[in-house]
């Protein structure tokens, strides 16, 4: 059934929001009929903000940890929010183009994040952990 912008749908069960991220087939642990989805996020081990001297204050994130592939690239990607959140997450993401190398190999990237910044700072989403990042804005000093 269809609702119309001025129709109210019926109510559903509340949806985890771990569900609303990007999925990827891991055809390789598909067993018959069940297909296999898994998240394309990576994880990291240290996370950090510098601040380049500069007028006005540019801010960018930091992100290493080891990547499964040689070949795969990791890229930092920012959350859409509709106002300004608390935290911004930005989302730690590894793809593969081709055959993957299974060689584990050490990562690191960078993000300018100056116009991804929360009130209080950015949040960095990894596959299994998450870590809020403080970030203290021009105007914020005591």
């Amino acid at each position: 059934m269809t609702y119309t912008a001025t129709e109210q749908a019926p109510p559903t069960a509340e949806v985890p929001p771990q569900l609303f991220r990007h999925w990827v087939h891991s055809r390789e642990e598909d067993q018959g009929d069940v297909e296999v989805y898994r998240p394309d996020h990576l994880d990291f081990d240290d996370a950090d903000v510098v601040t380049p001297e500069s007028f006005p204050p540019q801010y960018v994130l930091r992100v290493s940890g080891t990547k499964p592939y040689a070949s795969m690239d990791v890229r930092l990607v920012p959350l859409v929010h509709v106002r300004q959140p608390e935290y911004w997450g930005i989302e730690v993401v590894g793809s593969l183009h081709g055959l993957g190398l299974p060689v584990v190999k050490p990562y690191e990237v960078s993000l300018a994040v100056t116009t991804f910044l929360g009130t209080a700072g950015i949040e960095v989403i990894g596959a299994t952990r998450q870590e809020r990042l403080d970030i203290e804005q021009p105007g914020e000093r005591l």
